[in-house]
């Protein structure tokens, strides 16, 4: 990583920092918007139950196949059905424990995002790599040079050069911009 970067990088964070109460407020709400998890425990619930029946009937069919005779297409078609309920039950549960997984990774993540935010110096004059790692999803390198960090958070932060003036002047010489999600 350049120095430039990390300088940009220091700027876009101190910029974060100018705005904390606000900054934390917004996290707090996107944690509860993005992060919770009770609708995806209660569809859980339902494909359990779903599939608790899907088995029961499958045993049964297969059951009744043992002590009885039956035509064998109809029960085969029976049978399939019965195994494709109890398959969907499955991909279904597998699809929703992924999403609540992510859920609760996202919920995590901004939660260290946040106490990291409310402990944070006003300003940071090092770069840190675990700093780094910790608040920034991605940054994206724009045509005209400027840098758009993307904080985990779902805030962004541009930072590009204005013309050269020196650096304590009324002019700075980058200018920030900042975008919240």
């Amino acid at each position: 990583m350049t120095e430039e970067v990390k300088e940009k990088f220091l700027r876009a964070f101190t910029s974060l920092l100018e705005y904390r109460e606000k900054l934390v407020e917004n996290c707090r709400l996107a944690q509860k918007t993005l992060c919770h998890v009770k609708d995806i425990e209660e569809e859980l619930e339902e494909l359990q139950q779903e599939k608790e029946m899907a088995a029961k009937l499958v045993r049964q069919a297969i059951e009744e196949n043992a002590h009885r005779v039956v035509d064998p297409e109809t029960w085969q078609e029976s049978y399939k059905g019965y195994l494709d309920r109890y398959q969907q039950a499955v991909e279904g549960i597998d699809q929703l424990e992924r999403q609540k997984k992510g859920r609760k990774d996202k919920n995590r993540e901004m939660e260290r995002f946040i106490k990291h935010i409310e402990k944070a110096d006003e300003t940071l004059t090092d770069f840190e790599e675990g700093l780094w790692v910790l608040i920034i999803e991605r940054v994206t390198v724009l045509i005209d040079g400027r840098l758009m960090f993307h904080f985990k958070d779902g805030t962004e932060v541009q930072v590009h050069h204005l013309e050269e003036t020196p650096f304590h002047s009324i002019q700075q010489k980058e200018q920030v911009t900042m975008q919240t999600g």
